[in-house]
């Protein structure tokens, strides 16, 4: 994926297992906000802004945009 833009923000965020992992809430720089849903920040494994629940995810994590969600890549799925 070369970049997220504003039609990404609202759509679901799912691991590779086709789990839920939250929703991207805003488009920062060259990456996606992910509002987490609970107990994710571990599993990210991605920076969270210190004071935030906010996850960046970076377009090199995405495998796969549908017209329903985002599959990404956490590295340590399989």
């Amino acid at each position: 994926m070369e970049h997220f833009t504003e039609e990404h923000v609202g759509m679901e965020v799912v691991d590779q297992r086709g789990e839920p992992i939250g929703r991207i809430t805003g488009i920062e720089e060259d990456s996606a906000r992910l509002a987490p849903e609970t107990g994710t920040e571990s599993q990210m494994g991605a920076a969270a802004d210190s004071g935030t629940d906010a996850l960046d995810v970076r377009p090199e994590q995405v495998e796969v945009v549908t017209d329903e969600f985002v599959r990404v890549s956490l590295g340590d799925d399989a």
